[in-house]
């Protein structure tokens, strides 16, 4: 501590230099808070009651004038308030005080040293730490009537004035001054704190009429202030918008004999409290609004009304000439506006534009996600030079943008403007980011259930089409087992011709179903089924042709076909004779009608002993020569040469009729 605490030997101040504050929490006097110190310094050097509460567990101190003037059991000095102390002054109100309000509560009469003074008043006002922060209150005793602390314009010590001004509340003592009607015509400034002249704006007041520096202030101050002196009664009032101070509500209440005509007034700053209610109702605004926006977007289904409904809202909220949504294209160089609303003041902003054309440093920033505020495009020095391009975009002159991001990609972006210069305020911008983020989720909701939407479409007609291959299936299955078995034979011979016949029926499908279209590859059909005995490529099998692909059906009946005729070979033909060949060709052509033909060649050679006319016709003949032409169209030939069989089958590749089989008859 700079200096030794004064006040002698036996005072409060005594009490303080040469007490052990171990056991209090707040350590040596050295390292007590500089605020602590002064306003302790302050309190214990004037001779007014005054007292203090000082942090978490509020530690009472008081000076000596204090202690004289209440007829109470103090707590212990230097020890916490509540210990002891259940009739306090000014107890019920600490809490307040703490968050920051000045409180002015009577003395009850029993706790006064001279019960025949019962007019007397306590202050209780916040004291703030370093940070600002409330860690203390202090107590001051005043007298409404008589000599005291409220008595202006008398000497008084530098320690208290130092208190009197360091008080966040304004302060002052007036002397009201009354015509010979005995209207209040001004007031004469006694004594004012440095906080009084902040919130009224009163600068070196102290000593001088109001009238004397401001002649055309409020009659209303003159008619408070001559009420409170002739009625003896006290007033609250506020003055919301005093300029160019700041507003303050204040509580004037008479002070000394009635004859002087004297008035105190407390004022406190109420700038805090205004912020916060108009923050309050901005807030409540906004929320009213963002309701309403996802109220607005949650039944639209289309991603462009989505947008349009967004801007409008907005627009019109924020009493815009223009708001938007639009979208970057894939490289960042175009942005393209579908949909956009207006006032009516401005053009539409439909279009696409070149993004660079509106300057290299606000869409750099753009591309990095940061928002973009311009209050004058023909002023703002980042857009000198391309001031063209903005009266393009339809004469706009103020703009707010935010940027959408995805996988740090700009993708879109969300803009309000104006067509006159405009400051944009920082709610402005919240409620931007907020508007642009709620309708990129509702349009991002919007195109993910059309996608399902169409899924599930696409789904159904799948399913439709699954249901009819397994139709057809059934039909081909049903149809080939009345064909292999529909005459006496050998059943384990039988039964392997039907065992074949499943398999390459089971192949095609394979084939078809690699692929979304439900198509198969002639040549891989043909393959697969000379794989499935072991043939291949080579000196004895040519085969050869253009890609072709066939639907499901043509698949099916025409992988039969191949399977019968490579069963046919393997048994009889080509492809076991030693020395023989097999050629496969097919080429593709167009008829007269312009319709794609498909001609497929098997041609056996070599082959010895075969039977130019066989006396049984089995399955694979009436396949080829009957099937294929009812359910494909086909032109079959089917001849037994010598040397071994030649198969030609010709049919569309386009629009093949959709039939069946034929059913097996039943000759019963």
């Amino acid at each position: 501590m700079s200096r030794i605490w004064p006040g002698g030997a036996n005072g409060m101040a005594a009490s303080v230099r040469d007490a052990d504050w171990a056991e209090s929490g707040l350590g040596p006097v050295e390292g007590w808070p500089p605020s602590l110190r002064q306003t302790l310094d302050n309190l214990l050097s004037q001779p007014l009651p005054a007292a203090l509460l000082w942090g978490e567990n509020l530690l009472y101190f008081h000076n000596d004038a204090y202690v004289g003037r209440l007829a109470l059991l103090h707590p212990a000095f230097g020890r916490p308030l509540l210990e002891n102390s259940p009739d306090f002054p000014g107890r019920s109100a600490i809490n307040q005080v703490l968050a920051g309000q000045t409180v002015i509560e009577d003395v009850p009469r029993s706790v006064l040293m001279n019960e025949d003074n019962p007019d007397c008043v306590m202050v209780l006002s916040p004291v703030h730490d370093e940070q600002g922060e409330v860690q203390g209150v202090l107590l001051t005793l005043a007298a409404r009537s008589g000599e005291g602390f409220l008595n202006a314009r008398l000497p008084i010590s530098d320690g208290y004035r130092a208190l009197f001004n360091v008080l966040d509340e304004g302060f002052g003592v007036v002397e009201v001054l009354f015509d010979a009607d005995r209207c209040p015509s001004d007031v004469h400034f006694m004594e004012v704190n440095a906080a009084f002249e902040r919130l009224t704006g009163f600068g070196n007041a102290a000593g001088r009429t109001m009238r004397a520096f401001a002649s055309d202030h409020d009659q209303h101050w003159y008619e408070i202030c001559g009420r409170v002196a002739l009625s003896r009664r006290p007033e609250r009032f506020e003055n919301p918008d005093a300029a160019p101070a700041r507003p303050y509500d204040a509580y004037a209440f008479p002070i000394g004999e009635p004859r002087q005509n004297r008035v105190a007034i407390l004022l406190r700053d109420i700038m805090p409290r205004l912020q916060a209610e108009a923050a309050l109702h901005a807030n409540e605004r906004r929320k009213t609004f963002l309701l309403e926006l996802s109220d607005s977007l949650r039944p639209l289904a289309d991603p462009q009304d989505i947008m349009a409904a967004a801007g409008a809202l907005l627009g019109a909220h924020l009493g815009a000439d223009r708001c938007g949504y639009g979208e970057v294209d894939a490289a960042g160089d175009h942005f393209t506006v579908v949909r956009d609303w207006t006032s009516g003041r401005t053009a539409s902003a439909r279009g696409t534009y070149r993004i660079d054309d509106f300057g290299l440093k606000l869409t750099a920033d753009q591309r990095t996600g940061r928002k973009l505020v311009i209050e004058d495009a023909l002023a703002d020095p980042r857009t000198q030079g391309v001031e063209s391009a903005y009266i393009v975009a339809g004469g706009l002159r103020a703009t707010l943008a935010v940027p959408l991001m995805k996988e740090g990609r700009w993708i879109a972006c969300f803009f309000v403007q104006q067509g006159s210069p405009r400051t944009w305020t920082a709610e402005e911008e919240a409620l931007l980011w907020d508007v642009a983020e709620r309708t990129w989720a509702a349009v991002e909701r919007a195109r993910v259930e059309w996608a399902l939407r169409d899924s599930e479409k696409r789904l159904r007609v799948a399913v439709s089409e699954l249901q009819h291959r397994v139709r057809n299936i059934l039909t081909v299955v049903r149809s080939v087992f009345a064909r292999t078995f529909d005459r006496r034979g050998d059943q384990e011979e039988m039964a392997d011709h039907f065992k074949g016949r499943l398999d390459a029926l089971a192949r095609s499908q394979i084939v078809v179903t690699q692929t979304a279209a439900g198509t198969a590859d002639l040549e891989n059909l043909i393959r697969d089924e000379l794989m499935s005995v072991g043939a291949h490529d080579g000196p004895q099998v040519r085969i050869e042709g253009p890609d072709v692909l066939l639907n499901s059906k043509a698949a099916e009946s025409l992988g039969l076909a191949v399977h019968e005729l490579t069963t046919n070979a393997v048994k009889y033909g080509a492809l076991r004779a030693t020395g023989a060949s097999l050629d496969i060709f097919w080429t593709v052509d167009l008829d007269q009608g312009g319709q794609r033909m498909l001609t497929l060649c098997w041609d056996e050679q070599g082959v010895p002993a075969v039977s130019i006319n066989p006396g049984h016709e089995g399955f694979g003949r009436e396949l080829i020569e009957e099937a294929l032409p009812y359910r494909l169209g086909a032109e079959t030939k089917l001849e037994f040469r010598g040397g071994g069989i030649r198969c030609s089958i010709a049919m569309p590749l386009d629009m093949a009729p959709n039939r069946q089989l034929k059913e097996p008859v039943d000759e019963r």
